[in-house]
């Protein structure tokens, strides 16, 4: 989605859930020219109409639209809007080739696999359901495990700690 001059709200992509990040707002050979920090909604109340910082108001559900303050001049106008966001989890339709993009597929093999042996009293349900409980601990250990953007905790800041 470009910068239209003058227009401060923008759609946000049907399958988003949620936003992490920055707002960076790109020229045409994909070089930063400006970045708005996303706060929360509620937190634009307390601030001034010359600062800059971008919130997102709606829900996943409902779908989400993006503010931008103050308001784009027309000097970044046709500008690329940029951000990351996390996805809805897809949906599958019955007979369609589709994908997902979550970290270990295999866990939707393995979770549907253990009703369905468990069903017909098949011996390897307990494996299933083994490889999908382990499938699903390592998702949440790397999730929760942090990454270079958001850490799993606060930067000691202070040079308080030895040799810093």
């Amino acid at each position: 989605m470009t910068i239209t001059s003058g227009v401060s709200s923008y759609a946000c992509p049907t399958a988003m859930r949620e936003a992490g990040g920055k707002i960076q707002l790109k020229d045409s050979s994909g070089k930063i020219v400006q970045e708005y920090p996303i706060i929360e909604p509620q937190e634009a109340q307390f601030r001034s109409s010359t600062d800059t910082y971008a919130h997102f108001i709606g829900n996943p559900t409902a779908g989400y639209t993006l503010k931008l303050n103050p308001v784009p001049s027309t000097s970044l106008s046709g500008r690329l809007i940029d951000y990351v966001y996390y996805q809805k989890a897809t949906r599958f339709v019955l007979g369609a080739l589709e994908t997902t993009e979550m970290a270990n597929p295999y866990f939707i093999v393995h979770h549907m696999l253990y009703p369905r042996l468990r069903a017909s009293r098949n011996p390897y349900l307990n494996t299933a359901l083994r490889d999908a409980e382990e499938a699903l601990k390592n998702m949440q250990q790397d999730n929760n495990s942090g990454t270079f953007a958001n850490p799993w905790k606060v930067a000691d800041t202070s040079s308080l700690e030895w040799g810093i």
